[in-house]
């Protein structure tokens, strides 16, 4: 190439211009790379302070991801305690004998064992998560399985059911088909949500009915036993006038027919029997006995002296009772009130005899005195 440039047979002035021209370009070429050695080592800085930032930034972010490594590791812990403890829970509901359900701070169900609603088949088939609780009632209050005749009784079951609900702790016995049993306790948490337990008592039911029937049978042996010891005659009746007891010296006094003594018998037929065969005199004891038994529940007892035909006496007191029935006794006051004449004639009698011994004392002394003169 500088064979070309210059040779010996150019003239002086060419071959200047000639020098001159590779001059310039080698000068042009110094500066080009002298700026661009300035240039190299102004990005050589940057690229210095862009690794060290690169750096920085790395062990930023290494550490970052220890950090969430550990954050990972700690929540996978955690959601596996959480797990085995909802494994925990599930197993310990498993294992309760009762039913339980847990329904949350909105009402709705959360969780359930497979004892809850077992004795309810077509609501068990129909609890899921998030059912409310009117919905949860409401489907209880649809089952067969549930004695309740009609739909009214149903309604009146629902809304004392939720009435219930707003209650804080709450437990009452509910009957199903087939004289079976089911306890229910409700119980508020502080969360909000509501806990229900299911408890099947039909077994102590049934034997509290037994022996609640077996008490009763005694004690109304022993009343009978001791109404029938009493020397008066006793008439029981309940909240309906009706007869529900009686005593043997009743028997005694009126000799009523068979029929008229039975359980059950209305006040007026016994009334109108007595009446008929005037076994309560001749006074007009009817309005008055009628008055006192239709009366208000807190009336004051009732005293009457009866005097039958025969000449006997009677005492008859009624009142009423807490259940608002009522009791009516006759007490035989004959043999008394004869006891009491007697003396009566005795004490005139001897009254009558002290007097004419005492004109005859008197008499005796007056002869004394004249004697005496």
């Amino acid at each position: 190439m500088p064979e070309r440039l210059l040779s010996d047979d150019l003239s002086v002035e060419e071959e200047n211009r000639r020098l001159r021209a590779i001059l310039r370009a080698l000068m042009d070429r110094s500066e080009r790379l002298t700026q661009g050695a300035k240039r190299s080592v102004a990005q050589l800085g940057h690229v210095v302070a862009l690794e060290s930032q690169v750096r920085a930034r790395t062990r930023d972010l290494a550490e970052t991801l220890d950090r969430l490594r550990i954050t990972n590791a700690r929540l996978s812990q955690a959601e596996r305690e959480a797990v085995g403890a909802r494994n925990a829970l599930a197993e310990a509901l498993e294992a309760m004998v009762e039913g339980f359900a847990m329904f949350d701070a909105q009402g709705r169900l959360t969780m359930w064992n497979s004892r809850f609603c077992a004795d309810l088949p077509d609501v068990r088939r129909r609890l899921g998560p998030g059912l409310s609780f009117p919905d949860y009632v409401r489907i209880v209050s649809e089952s067969p399985s549930l004695k309740i005749s009609d739909s009214a009784q149903r309604r009146d079951w629902v809304a004392k059911r939720l009435e219930n609900h707003r209650r804080r702790d709450v437990s009452f016995m509910v009957a199903l088909v087939e004289d079976q049993w089911l306890q229910v306790s409700e119980q508020r948490m502080d969360s909000g949500g509501t806990a229900v337990t299911q408890t099947e008592v039909t077994g102590m039911v049934r034997m509290a009915r037994d022996e609640r029937a077996k008490l009763l049978d005694e004690q109304a042996q022993m009343v009978r036993a001791t109404l029938d010891h009493i020397d008066q005659g006793v008439m029981i009746f309940d909240a309906k006038a009706r007869l529900a007891g009686w005593n043997r010296r009743l028997r005694e006094l009126f000799s009523p027919p068979v029929e008229l003594l039975v359980s059950g018998t209305p006040f007026t037929a016994i009334l109108n029997s007595l009446m008929r065969r005037r076994q309560l005199g001749r006074s007009n004891i009817r309005a008055t006995l009628t008055d006192w038994v239709n009366g208000p529940p807190n009336r004051t007892p009732l005293r009457l002296e009866i005097r039958q035909d025969d000449g006997a006496i009677l005492d008859l007191f009624a009142q009423a009772m807490p259940d608002q029935g009522f009791v009516i006794s006759f007490n035989d006051l004959t043999m008394e009130r004869r006891a009491i004449e007697e003396m009566h004639r005795l004490n005139e009698t001897l009254e009558a005899r002290v007097r004419a011994r005492t004109l005859e004392l008197e008499s005796a002394r007056d002869e004394a005195e004249r004697a005496n003169a």
